[in-house]
């Protein structure tokens, strides 16, 4: 999104620039060179500000839930075994109940057509994406357990499809551990009763 922003606020920035430069150095070349380099780092500050977007959604910041480290890693396991992406599938690599570590990737291609000449013929672009998912589960204490996730993208062409799915297995995440955390506390207040 903020790459698209960028994008248009550089052309923007070239029509400025040229105007503003031509006002100060009265030279329609050098007035065109000054818009290009302001337009290029319009385009870059905005990538950058997608890079930052992008790394809050990578690495969220850990939540507590009431549950014991098997149960979490039992939920989250879970969710990624019964959780299908279309037709796309989590595979889990790893799994170390006795570090709390989870290792997870799902590989996908997306096709993306672009025109290629200028007799306006397409052409079909395949770009392969993978994530992978890395969870760790600790336990601060007193039956609770701290769950912490970090993405790491790899996308050959963009990364909007890699950020949807990424925000819905957070969600999913969250609402299976959440679920089972509220099950183990009726359990528990059944048992008090």
């Amino acid at each position: 999104m903020w790459q698209t922003i960028g994008f248009f606020a550089s052309l923007l920035s070239i029509v400025l620039g040229v105007h503003f430069g031509y006002i100060l150095c009265n030279d329609h070349p050098a007035a065109f060179l000054m818009a290009l380099v302001l337009a290029r780092w319009t385009y870059l500050g905005f990538c950058d500000i997608q890079a930052l977007a992008d790394e809050d959604i990578d690495t969220p910041p850990p939540k507590l839930y009431e549950l014991s480290e098997l149960d979490a890693m039992a939920a989250l396991k879970e969710t990624l075994t019964y959780t299908s992406l279309g037709d796309r599938w989590w595979h889990i690599r790893d799994l170390n109940l006795d570090d709390g570590r989870l290792l997870a990737s799902v590989n996908f291609e997306n096709e993306y057509k672009r025109f290629s000449d200028t007799h306006f013929s397409t052409e079909r672009i395949r770009a392969q994406s993978q994530i992978v998912l890395i969870a760790e589960v600790t336990s601060p204490g007193a039956g609770r357990v701290s769950v912490r996730y970090r993405f790491v993208v790899t996308a050959t062409y963009e990364r909007r499809t890699a950020t949807a799915l990424i925000k819905s297995i957070q969600e999913a995440f969250h609402e299976a551990l959440e679920r089972r955390s509220a099950k183990k506390k009726s359990v528990k207040e059944g048992a008090a009763v």
